[in-house]
């Protein structure tokens, strides 16, 4: 019937009667209903049968009856259908083993269908996501072996995993490979090598902000997520000088200054010893309309008190109790320390009466250890 059909040139007809057939013989039935089509000996329509029983079982779900006649095909020396041969893929691709679906589209390509890079990004996508770096590696060198070349997305694919492992070392030579092969990298290959998986994160701003002055040269405009990552990063080695610097960048481009950048700022400023810059910082931030947490509250606050000046410390804990966030017991726990070291017992009664504060055994313990502390010196 289905030979009879496609003389007739009712392809559509011939498809819906294999589905049919497809959808009654079931699961696992690729050999006797492949062994059939054979059968008919087709010989001009040969290949859109071929092609039609293999999207009869996709439509059906059947993947592995799919792959099975696939592998029929080839047995028998018909040539390739093209069109359900790149839905086969698309769908292992998607919801397959990586090492099936590489198998696969090897063996497709051995058999003429023709090779696309981003095929192989896709699969080296997959294996840096489940980590098999080497996995990738292996499919990047397919690339070359099919006659292709690989494009800026294959080389941020495997730098982007290789920072993610820690492996920066790896990351800078695949930078230095693809410029040797004139493959220019982008932004994303510049912010993955600086910001969260790369030099920030290994502790060298330094050589950060020397990527970043590279890629302003070679034209491209930094983003908000490198320039706050950098300034982070610098603000936890103590170097201000340059998170002065990325700061005053961010702000001549016109890149709008939010919680996180003003944290860190607040944070490195109060770690250094800068307590008038911290509270000055604070206040730039309310400013702009930013909303300080507690933590950036006590950051500050515990500034003040380790410098001795309890009264500013007091007064920025009932500027949270009126206009901030809630004082935590982190925060109170911070001002009992500072009233015990430089304060006096009014003031630390006053404190502990203070409505919402949580007496636990880590406030007494804190005050006993400070009071006996004083009366030794």
């Amino acid at each position: 019937m289905a030979h009879f059909l496609c003389t007739h040139k009712l392809f559509p007809e011939a498809e819906s009667l294999l589905r049919f057939v497809v959808s009654r013989k079931g699961k696992g039935s690729a050999f006797q209903v492949f062994t059939a089509v054979v059968e008919t000996k087709v010989a001009q329509e040969s290949n859109f049968l071929y092609d039609a029983l293999v999207t009869a079982y996709l439509d059906l779900n059947f993947v592995s009856d799919s792959v099975q006649c696939f592998r029929l095909i080839r047995k028998h020396r018909i040539p390739l259908p093209f069109r359900s041969c790149a839905r086969l893929l698309d769908i292992l691709i998607k919801s397959g083993s990586t090492l099936t679906t590489l198998a696969f589209y090897k063996e497709i390509l051995d058999c003429g269908y023709p090779p696309k890079v981003c095929d192989f990004n896709i699969l080296m996508h997959r294996f840096c996501k489940d980590g098999k770096i080497q996995d990738a590696l292996l499919v990047f060198d397919e690339i070359g072996k099919r006659g292709l070349s690989p494009t800026v997305v294959s080389f941020n694919t495997l730098i982007n995993a290789c920072c993610k492992l820690g492996d920066l070392g790896e990351g800078f030579r695949l930078k230095e490979v693809m410029e040797r092969e004139k493959i220019f990298p982008d932004v994303f290959t510049y912010s993955v090598l600086i910001d969260v998986y790369g030099l920030c994160k290994d502790g060298d701003t330094r050589n950060a902000r020397k990527l970043v002055n590279e890629m302003v040269e070679k034209g491209f405009k930094p983003d908000k997520v490198t320039y706050t990552t950098i300034l982070d990063g610098s603000c936890k080695e103590g170097d201000l000088e340059m998170a002065y610097d990325i700061r005053r960048k961010m702000v001549e481009e016109g890149i709008q200054l939010d919680n996180v950048v003003f944290t860190a700022f607040i944070s490195g400023l109060s770690r250094e010893g800068h307590t008038n810059d911290a509270e000055k910082t604070l206040r730039e931030m309310l400013s702009s309309g930013l909303k300080p947490d507690v933590a950036t509250y006590t950051m500050v606050i515990d500034g003040f008190c380790r410098k001795g000046d309890v009264k500013m410390g007091f007064n920025l804990l009932r500027e949270m109790q009126n206009n901030g966030p809630a004082p935590g017991l982190v925060t109170y726990n911070v001002l009992m320390n500072g009233h015990c070291k430089h304060g006096d017992l009014e003031d630390f009664d006053r404190l502990r009466s203070e409505k919402g504060v949580v007496q636990d055994y880590a406030s007494y313990t804190s005050l006993v250890r400070e009071i006996s502390q004083s009366s030794k010196d």
